[in-house]
């Protein structure tokens, strides 16, 4: 896995993470349909590793959602996980 923190810049391109990009996607309301198609595609292609991957998801979750929704951030992050392992 990319140690790269969730959010970086990298010269003046800016770099994200699977993980922050998988998020800013649930944060968007993007549908889970989608969601869920690209975490199976960055598994499948080994870009994420399955074993952890709730953890790290939801950890993601729990910075880049919105307060409200932050408190469901590993509950979410298990079933998304859930829907691709």
């Amino acid at each position: 896995m990319n140690a790269r923190p969730p959010h970086d810049t990298t010269g003046p391109i800016p770099a994200v993470s699977i993980h922050a990009k998988i998020a800013d996607m649930v944060a968007d309301g993007y549908d889970f349909g989608h969601v869920t198609d690209v975490l199976r595609d960055a598994v499948r292609g080994r870009l994420l590793d399955s074993p952890g991957l709730a953890e790290r998801l939801g950890a993601v979750l729990a910075r880049v959602l919105p307060q409200r929704r932050r408190e469901g951030a590993a509950r979410l992050a298990r079933q998304l996980a859930g829907a691709v392992t």
